[in-house]
């Protein structure tokens, strides 16, 4: 009997012959009846629809990623998807650096690719490569994420298949920023025994592990939970200086809360980074809001007059009042300025603050124009200086809209439509 070709290369054979408009006969195939003839005229599309048939039959990954994939590439230098694919085949069988080129290239052909940037930064954190910060400050300031929706597309995923350990993985995560610590500590040990070997899952185990030396203080809406050696320092002005928030930002933005608000204050930063994203560093990180759930460093995380915890902490409620009033679809670029701006009104110093070094970054590439603040042009909101910048230009050009004018500000208006997806 006629031996049978591999997967590929009855796809390859299939796409040039369609490309040539030939008529043909796969090999090996015996008909009942009489000769039949196919002809294929593929697209781009189908090319990546046979290249994944093809893995899944269990070819060769590099003969699909020589063959198949380079064609479609030399053929089609434009089309990203076709670069899309072989970095996510390079991705899956571990070449972390092909993977990556392959990324680079389709992000070149289309700057915001999120299917991209996610498996650039799934590269770069897989490898340690520092590049994996800016990836992610780049995926999020796209697509800022919403936890309620994810932990409810996770749950319906768990339902059609309940040993999907990923899922459960990212279902606990979610689960633990919308402040249900004990369902997502259930599920992430859940999804920790169907693999061990999850570093961020660990990493959120042993942080959990580590609250037990925090106190938890209740006061009104919020749940402060800190360290038990700071808690008689630090606790009463913090919830002091939450109320205060609470009681003129609710009332100036016509925001209804959902409660608790819980607010966690670690004296370890990369502790902070493992409760907000699972993996230490990215140390320009001093707070980080989720909506309900508020991270960030205690003064003890930093050196002496580093930074104001003070001020942080009044940032990030800002940031409440921001994400829930617009069910977490507020730009980033807003949110960031809407912050700031606040921050100035509350103590005239607190803020972002401009010395000489932003003078060269001025002359050099401009004050960042309201158009480039609001496509969150890559480099405004990726590296500390840039991040800087253009948190104080966004709360000089977001002062006037956040001011009442007339019956209601116009920050308000913008942030209800942002909520309303308009």
């Amino acid at each position: 009997m006629p031996r049978r070709p591999t997967c590929c290369v009855w796809l390859c054979f299939i796409a040039n012959a369609g490309a040539r408009q030939t008529t043909f006969r796969p090999w090996g195939v015996r008909w009942n009846g009489p000769d039949r003839a196919f002809r294929y005229s593929p697209s781009s599309e189908l090319m990546l629809v046979l290249g994944r048939i093809s893995e899944l039959q269990g070819d060769n990954p590099k003969t699909i990623l020589n063959s198949l994939y380079a064609t479609l590439m030399e053929e089609a230098p434009t089309y990203a998807p076709g670069f899309l694919a072989a970095g996510d085949l390079a991705c899956r069988k571990w070449d972390y650096q092909l993977a990556a080129e392959y990324y680079e290239k389709a992000l070149k052909l289309q700057k915001d690719n999120q299917d991209a940037l996610a498996g650039l930064a799934e590269c770069y954190w897989k490898s340690s490569d520092p590049r994996l910060e800016e990836c992610l400050e780049r995926l999020l300031a796209l697509n800022p994420h919403h936890f309620r929706e994810a932990a409810e597309f996770e749950r319906r995923a768990l339902e059609s298949d309940p040993d999907d350990y990923l899922a459960r993985a990212y279902y606990a995560f979610d689960l633990l920023r919308l402040g249900d610590a004990v369902e997502g500590r259930r599920q992430l040990e859940q999804a920790f025994k169907a693999d061990r070997y999850n570093v961020t899952v660990f990493n959120m185990l042993n942080l959990l592990d580590s609250l037990q030396r925090f106190e938890t203080v209740e006061r009104g809406p919020f749940v402060l939970q800190l360290p038990r050696k700071e808690a008689p320092i630090l606790a009463n002005d913090a919830l002091a200086l939450l109320q205060e928030a609470y009681a003129s930002y609710t009332r100036k933005y016509e925001v209804e809360l959902e409660k608790p608000i819980r607010v966690q204050m670690f004296d370890h930063h990369d502790d902070s980074m493992v409760r907000s994203v699972g993996l230490p560093g990215s140390v320009g990180h001093l707070g980080i809001c989720f909506g309900q759930l508020v991270t960030m460093d205690s003064p003890s995380a930093r050196s002496k007059g580093e930074a104001n915890w003070k001020s942080v902490l009044w940032h990030e409620f800002v940031h409440v009042i921001t994400l829930q009033k617009t069910k977490n679809r507020v730009p980033r670029w807003l949110s960031e300025s809407i912050s700031v701006y606040e921050e100035t009104q509350r103590d005239p110093a607190w803020g972002q603050r401009l010395n000489v070094q932003y003078k060269a970054i001025v002359e050099h590439d401009n004050l960042p124009s309201t158009p480039a603040l609001k496509n969150s042009k890559p480099g405004l909101f990726d590296r500390g200086a840039t991040t800087t910048l253009a948190q104080a230009e966004g709360s000089a050009r977001s002062s006037p809209f956040t001011d009442v004018i007339g019956p209601r500000s116009a920050s308000i208006r913008g942030l209800e439509q942002s909520g309303s997806g308009a």
